[in-house]
């Protein structure tokens, strides 16, 4: 048998992770930090800047006139301004809900994002 061998962001997540202070013995605050640290170093890595045709080319036929949105609004997005994304999901009538969190809200608040998906899927059936 072989032995194990982690992609780098894992093995850097693990490493990160086993050693005193563990995850559970930090806190929810410490625990994120370390986290959002972990997660940072690779993502800073292998994200571009948004170009800027991304933040103002239009849509052909949007969706949210036709379709229920929710929207996970990030408050500590340095990318997307929180009121940004505020003024944009009101203009869509979308549900909000609003996390303290970076741009990698997925990344970094997972449960949230998660409940938000459970939330839109049960109101649509």
């Amino acid at each position: 048998m072989s032995d194990l061998v982690l992609e780098r962001a894992a093995a850097e997540f693990a490493n990160a992770t086993a050693k005193p202070p563990l995850l559970h013995e930090l806190g929810v605050e410490g625990a994120r930090k370390l986290l959002d640290d972990v997660h940072s170093g690779p993502m800073a890595a292998t994200q571009r800047p948004a170009a800027d045709a991304a933040l103002v080319e239009s849509a052909s036929a949007p969706a949210w006139r036709d379709i229920p949105s929710w929207v996970l609004v990030a408050t500590e997005d340095r990318n997307i301004p929180a009121q940004v994304q505020i003024f944009m999901a009101e203009r869509t009538k979308a549900t909000v809900v609003t996390v303290d969190a970076s741009h990698t809200v997925a990344v970094n608040r997972p449960g949230d994002a998660a409940r938000l998906i459970d939330e839109a899927v049960r109101a649509t059936g």
